[in-house]
């Protein structure tokens, strides 16, 4: 029985290690592919009052997609970038595209942007404001955006599956997102 359980033990550690590796390999080759293209590793777009068409472009088939609805002096949305950037890597099989719509980004764009790469927040965000992004959340969820962080989630179809108001809940997206 110690056997089985020692040889077991040893099967999930070559997993874990292959799954660091891979994903080592996945953000080396990533910044490769950025660093040679001269590309910045995210997308800002100041067109404030177009939310819906902003997130319908970056809506990705074949992928989930999390809408992040978030503020620049938001201290909980700051947390869950932690929390989402840490999911990324350790599941890295979750293919999974991230849209940031920042609330006030279109009050203070400087320390929007600042914050995306204090943060590295590699993904397309909108810098609006509250009531650009209410007008898109409210026409997609049938409810007003009460604040942030809030999420929407899309599925592999572009369509809306689930949404959330709040801290995100990592466990419950995995449990949705997990094939």
């Amino acid at each position: 029985m110690r056997k089985n359980y020692t040889s077991l033990k040893l099967i999930t550690f070559k997993q874990s290690i292959m799954r660091k590796l891979n994903l080592i390999l996945a953000i080396l080759s990533t910044l490769a592919l950025l660093s040679s293209a001269g590309a910045t590793p995210y997308t800002l777009n100041n067109d404030s009052k177009n939310v819906e068409s902003f997130v319908q472009q970056h809506l990705v088939q074949d992928r989930y997609d999390l809408v992040m609805f978030w503020a620049t002096f938001c201290e909980p949305c700051k947390r869950d970038f932690k929390k989402i950037a840490q999911l990324m890597q350790e599941y890295p099989d979750i293919h999974m595209t991230i849209i940031g719509v920042v609330i006030n980004g279109e009050e203070n764009p400087k320390l929007t942007e600042r914050l995306i790469q204090e943060n590295q927040l590699n993904y397309a965000h909108i810098l609006t404001n509250f009531d650009a992004a209410n007008i898109y959340h409210s026409s997609v969820a049938g409810k007003n955006l009460l604040g942030t962080p809030s999420y929407l989630l899309y599925d592999h179809t572009n369509n809306m599956i689930a949404e959330h108001e709040s801290r995100i809940d990592l466990d419950a997206l995995l449990m949705l997102v997990e094939d």
